[in-house]
């Protein structure tokens, strides 16, 4: 795998990083140091560069103890931070560079863990080798891309299609951080083929966090900083999170001595031992931070997960509530910054009156950044009730983030009550009502609100996405759940969001019970709505519908009616999905025979009206003419044939072309502008017969309205 790396320089006047580029790119340079986070795959990368250009690989440990041998080659040193017995460890460097000098290789490239690399100083220390050859570049392993990680899961023994859907899983779980790193990678997929994916958000942070600070190379776990276990770092990397987040400096610096204000030195706190809080700094939960010699957490969540249970313990600890309140916010709300924070602290706190003060304070934060489904039974039941407060008091607090999976956590079998209460209340305000059908949208099922969940289907003071969540929640509880939603469907009225609602009731159970004469129904309660429905409403019954039906629902639908300027841009929708199915038919369809074909064609110029507005007049000249504002040129078939019985590739919209037909199965195009008399204007025909291929139109007439 041909790793992509930033190059970066440790002194403040080349602070300039050039963009990723693949390792590969760097095979000239004389020198390389190579760092990366824990587990980023520097072994890895080092063993296959060496394997590539017939190199020596070879550990830090190894060749330092191993008797000096000449070497022309590429040598490939991995591991420095292994040998060192921690970051105020200069004698191995100076032994290397002793070495070096030994070997006389002719590229050097050393590995080292960004928290171990102790930057100017290091490099100043390997310059009396490095100045021979030219100074070194410093690379810095980036994150895997998506095709790496299809790659890491690939050699573990998974095939492209098992990856890829661990990849979506993982995503969908919210753990798309752990994809980034290698080692972090594969860690998590032994977790779940040992197991099972975690099945609360909580779960999911407690295991990402355990492999985030475990130390999992055996040398360094015995002896320096790597001895200590996940739960001795834990309150180290916690408290420094939470100093972290909430005085918002730029990172933690490695030294002993603060080197500026925006990046303290770890030491500065001073309430934990110093070798726990580096030995923190040292493992995954952490990676390089934006200045030479510090680290910064490497995902926020994470940060705001372990900052918050320490901040928890902090209190029961004896630390004020109200002081822990007035450092997130002001008067008692969170900064914005910090709703992550004061989420996960509402989950990590086990005292009942503290958690409701923290849900009150920011009930959606607490929804949409913590995890509802870990709360206890009474917390979950004041959350609902927090945001139906919240709701009356802003009705647009979802403003913005309208889409979050986190909702469905909300969605649980001891909220029966309080979903109920929000969906039968006349008070409830739009925001909390959408949240209650969301989460049961995306959330656990729940049989028990079949019939709340029918009523807001029929609900027509309810907008349409609410009446849609609370669809897709209906048919999520199974068979009984699917036998109301059909029941609902033949309650709808004809209102705009009644009419969307029926098409993608159509949609989500064809065969079950829906067929053909249901969209032929549906086609012409749109064709004859006076409310304008939305565009593209039609679209996924057309794209997937079977292809048999085609036919049936062709054959059923009536010609267009003369359309008001209330109703034609419906007819313009109708028409569009008459494109797609003729698209389909004429691709796929093996036999089409030429009478029906014609009645097709004559159906879908009886809708071309649409497509020209309401300022369309009819006019005498072929079946269904009519006139289109002048500078309005379309086609309505492209590449259309005739061979043995079958019409191909309808494609768009009559603009300029008349359609007109015979009883011999002759179709003629008159080209022209609608209304014009057949004979005047150029006319080429086309057999709808068997035995005769003809070309319509050529290509460079263009294809009109793309569909």
């Amino acid at each position: 795998m041909n790793r992509t790396v930033r190059r970066i320089e440790s002194t403040p006047s080349k602070a300039e990083e050039d963009q990723p580029r693949p390792i590969s790119a760097y095979d000239d340079a004389a020198n390389i140091v190579l760092l990366g986070d824990p587990g980023a795959g520097k072994t890895h990368t080092f063993r296959e560069c060496a394997a590539h250009s017939e190199g020596r690989y070879v550990a830090a440990r190894t060749f330092l103890v191993t008797p000096a041998a000449k070497f022309d080659g590429t040598l490939f040193i991995d591991g420095l931070d292994e040998k060192r017995a921690g970051r105020s460890d200069r004698d191995t460097i100076d032994a290397l560079v002793e070495k070096l000098f030994a070997v006389s290789p002719g590229k050097v490239r050393i590995s080292c863990r960004v928290a171990d690399w102790l930057g100017d100083s290091d490099l100043a220390a390997l310059r009396p080798y490095f100045e021979l050859s030219g100074d070194p570049v410093v690379l810095l392993l980036d994150r895997l891309s998506g095709d790496e990680q299809r790659a890491v899961l690939q050699a573990e023994g998974l095939s492209a299609g098992e990856a890829d859907a661990f990849l979506r899983e993982a995503t969908d779980r919210t753990l798309g951080d752990f994809l980034e790193n290698p080692q972090n990678l594969i860690m998590l997929l032994r977790a779940v083929q040992t197991g099972k994916w975690p099945s609360t958000c909580k779960e999911l942070f407690e295991l990402s966090t355990e492999i985030m600070l475990k130390e999992f190379d055996r040398d360094r776990a015995r002896s320096g900083s790597g001895v200590y276990t996940v739960a001795e770092v834990r309150p180290a990397a916690g408290a420094v999170c939470a100093a972290r987040l909430i005085s918002d400096i730029e990172a933690i610096s490695l030294t002993d001595h603060e080197a500026s204000t925006t990046i303290p030195s770890y030491r500065s706190l001073s309430m934990l031992p110093p070798e726990k809080v580096i030995a923190a700094l040292g493992r995954r939960v952490f990676v390089a931070g934006p200045a030479p010699e510090s680290v910064d957490y490497a995902h926020r969540t994470t940060a705001e997960y372990l900052g918050a249970a320490w901040l928890a313990d902090a209190v029961r600890n004896g630390m004020p509530f109200s002081r822990l309140q007035a450092l997130m916010g002001i008067d008692g709300h969170p900064a914005p910054e910090l709703r992550g924070l004061h989420a996960w602290l509402a989950l990590h706190l086990d005292l009942p009156e503290h958690v409701d003060r923290l849900i009150d304070t920011d009930p959606y934060g607490v929804l949409t950044y913590g995890d509802a489904a870990s709360l206890t039974r009474s917390s979950c039941a004041h959350l609902v009730r927090a945001l139906g407060k919240l709701s009356e008091t802003d009705p647009w607090f979802r403003s913005g983030n309208w889409q979050s999976p986190a909702i469905g956590a909300l969605s649980r079998a001891d909220m029966v009550d309080e979903f109920r209460a929000v969906l039968r209340s006349d008070t409830s305000g739009f925001a909390v009502r959408s949240i209650v059908v969301e989460a049961a949208a995306i959330g656990m099922p729940m049989p028990a609100l079949k019939e709340d969940l029918v009523d807001v289907v029929l609900r027509t003071q309810s907008p349409y996405a609410e009446r849609l969540s609370a669809l897709i929640a209906l048919l999520r509880i199974g068979p009984e759940g699917k036998a109301a939603a059909e029941s609902a469907f033949h309650q709808l009225g004809a209102d705009v969001s009644a009419l969307r609602l029926k098409a993608e009731m159509i949609h989500r159970m064809y065969g079950e019970p829906f067929g053909p004469a249901d969209i032929t129904m549906l086609l012409t309660g749109i064709a004859d709505s006076s409310d304008e429905t939305v565009t593209g409403v039609l679209y996924a019954l057309a794209e997937h519908m079977p292809l048999g039906d085609i036919p049936t629902v062709l054959d059923g639908l009536q010609p267009a009616k003369h359309a008001t300027d209330a109703n034609w841009r419906n007819g313009w929708e109708v028409a569009r999905f008459v494109d797609r199915l003729l698209i389909r038919a004429w691709r796929d369809i093996i036999n089409i025979e030429p009478a029906r074909a014609l009645q097709w064609l004559r159906l879908r110029n009886s809708y071309s009206g649409g497509y020209s507005g309401p300022h369309r007049r009819v006019a005498g000249g072929g079946p269904g003419t009519a006139r289109a504002p002048s500078g309005r040129h379309r086609s309505f078939l492209r590449n259309a044939r005739a061979g043995q019985g079958q019409v191909v590739t309808a494609r768009s919209v009559p603009g300029n072309h008349v359609l007109s037909g015979d009883a011999r199965g002759d179709a003629r195009l008159y080209d022209g502008s609608y209304g014009a008399r057949p004979g005047r204007k150029r006319q080429r025909t086309v057999s709808l017969r068997s035995g005769s291929r003809h070309d319509l139109f050529d290509r460079r007439r263009g294809c009109g309205h793309d569909i």
